[in-house]
């Protein structure tokens, strides 16, 4: 197929070269397409390039240079008598907004005369996005499948530590008796003695509980990193909370503190664990970030709780943070919107909070907030799916 540029008195479809199509012809295309003359006037745009370059003063008849510029190999491109084409390259608009784009340049050269180039492009930025997602997506795999086999590797040696203090504890309860006979004995330091006796017992109750502490991180780790179900499955879920709390301590230690009141009696709901613990994650760090945003003066409080209300069960994170406005609380589980400074966050953790939980498991979410008092989100899972 030829495309060919017509002139003003070349309007009848009998005129055009067979397999030739008009350019006006080029407003159904969704690829941006201009026609850009020697001198690089733009004598054509289609209603597609006219949607993704436009800076409100339109651009037929403005040099090309007006309405972009982008680089090629660290040089600005000129569009001339040479074929190129990249996949990956930006267009700085004049506006001052950045387009990504994939573009070709094809001259036109009819009687061996250079009539101008044909520029098409399209706008791959959601698809960076989407690459983006997804690279992001395998790096947190990856660490995900790292934590599980560290987990695992750590777990038998802190197993035979914990077994070894655990047979000096009871060792030195055997032998303490023999050690009480030493009291008074002129060849015993009497304070030295005094001293072995006092710390000994404290230094093994406190070598069991770190360990006991590492045990338990390591369980909600390997809980926590287990690779997600494709199918429903009946969860524990005051115990997925509690590994949640347990791996992401390091994210809320410095700024609150977390008080848990979960159900004893909850019973078991069929969902998706993997993508429920990422909910709880979500949450979790949102209210830390909350109350980081108050200032550093005092911890915070976040309080997890859970609950059954007749076929549903609640899931209840409250904080005290910053709070929300209307006008924030009305969008906070839009994609890609947040409040947060760069580098802080994504806009995509509500967001996926309320993928998961309503489109996924045929739920609700819920949000309470007052400005400058915290956030109240409620969660309401079925017990079964439908």
């Amino acid at each position: 197929m030829r495309i060919v540029l017509l002139c003003q008195d070349q309007t009848d479809a009998a005129d055009l070269p067979a397999g030739a199509v008009r350019l006006g012809d080029a407003d159904s295309l969704f690829q941006g397409i201009l026609f850009i003359e020697p001198a690089g006037t733009i004598t054509f745009a289609n209603s597609s390039a006219k949607r993704l370059l436009a800076d409100g003063a339109g651009l037929v008849g403005r040099p090309v240079e007006e309405v972009f510029r982008t680089q090629r190999n660290g040089a600005a491109v000129v569009f001339g008598t040479t074929p190129f084409a990249e996949d990956d390259a930006v267009f700085d608009l004049a506006d001052g907004r950045r387009l990504p784009v994939g573009y070709a340049c094809s001259p036109v050269v009819e009687d061996g005369r250079h009539k101008g180039v044909i520029l098409s492009f399209r706008d791959i930025g959601k698809l960076k996005e989407a690459q983006a997602d997804a690279l992001q997506s395998s790096k947190l795999a990856s660490v995900g499948q790292l934590a599980a086999g560290i987990a695992h590797e750590i777990n038998t040696p802190i197993q035979y530590i914990g077994d070894n203090i655990r047979f000096l504890s009871g060792a030195f309860d055997e032998i303490l008796p023999l050690i009480e006979q030493l009291r008074g004995s002129p060849a015993i330091d009497q304070a030295e003695l005094a001293y072995l006796l006092g710390e000994i017992p404290r230094a093994i109750a406190q070598s069991l509980e770190g360990v006991g502490q590492v045990a338990r991180i390591v369980l909600a780790m390997k809980d926590f990193s287990h690779p997600g179900e494709k199918e429903k499955t009946a969860v524990d879920l005051n115990r997925s909370i509690e590994n949640t709390v347990a791996v992401s301590r390091n994210e809320w230690k410095l700024a609150a503190e977390i008080g848990l009141d979960l159900d004893a009696a909850l019973p078991l709901v069929t969902c998706l664990p993997g993508e429920m613990n990422q909910v709880f994650l979500n949450l979790l760090i949102n209210a830390v970030h909350a109350i980081e945003a108050k200032g550093p003066a005092s911890l915070g409080h976040i309080t997890i709780s859970t609950r059954r209300a007749g076929e549903m069960v609640e899931i209840i994170v409250a904080d005290d943070g910053i709070g929300m406005p209307e006008t924030v609380k009305r969008r906070i589980f839009d994609p890609f919107f947040t409040t947060k400074g760069i580098g802080k966050g994504t806009g995509q953790g509500l967001a996926i909070c309320r993928d998961v939980v309503v489109a996924k498991h045929g739920g609700r979410i819920q949000v309470d907030s007052e400005e400058g008092k915290g956030s109240r989100f409620t969660l309401s899972l079925p017990l079964e799916p439908e």
